[in-house]
């Protein structure tokens, strides 16, 4: 019965002639964030960006910096990076590392000015966030709620974010929410 209803919502999703996004449109900004992470509220902030590689689904890239509970600076970056190494010899391949998404995302119009956009990024990795572990991977989810044209600036996109991001050492989840401005290219 789940998979039946995953199915249909799945069907819905696709098959809705929604005009959010084209393919080939790029967005770029900054964002900022807050974890809880055992009862201390961490911030991190960064830049973020959206490819849209197909009508109203985006391929997603976010880096960002912060401070863990003890004040430490930590850091946001996608797993891919760590392939830089293997790729250094051969340029073409260095271009597609840095081309490898941390996640996708579905993008659904409301109207005209609202977007709603689930999104799953399960190659994220973070840096210093324990003390014992210098390096965490991590995985988040959740759901985008973007406004366009809010400003006189046309192509200007506030967007508010509810998700969470999973560290897969302990599957520990850590509840989040956050804003991004962006620019549409």
């Amino acid at each position: 019965m789940k998979i039946k209803h995953i199915l249909i919502v799945f069907t819905l999703l696709i098959s809705l002639n929604v005009s959010s996004q084209e393919r080939g449109d790029l967005r770029i900004g900054a964002f900022g964030k807050v974890s809880l992470f055992d009862n201390v509220m961490i911030n991190q902030y960064g830049v973020n960006g959206e490819w849209f590689v197909a009508d109203n689904f985006s391929l997603l890239y976010a880096y960002g910096m912060g401070t863990n509970a003890n004040g430490d600076i930590t850091a946001h970056i996608n797993t891919a990076l760590f392939l830089l190494p293997f790729a250094a010899s051969y340029p073409p391949a260095v271009l597609g590392v840095l081309l490898i998404s941390e996640g996708i995302s579905y993008h659904v119009s409301v109207n005209e000015f609202v977007e709603v956009a689930p999104y799953l990024c399960p190659l994220g990795t973070e840096i210093n966030l324990y003390e014992e572990q210098d390096l965490i991977l991590s995985g988040s989810e959740g759901v985008n709620l973007i406004f366009k044209q809010f400003s006189p600036i046309n192509k200007l996109i506030l967007s508010f974010n509810f998700g969470s991001t999973v560290i897969y050492r302990d599957m520990n989840a850590l509840p989040s929410v956050g804003v991004s401005l962006q620019y549409q290219f």
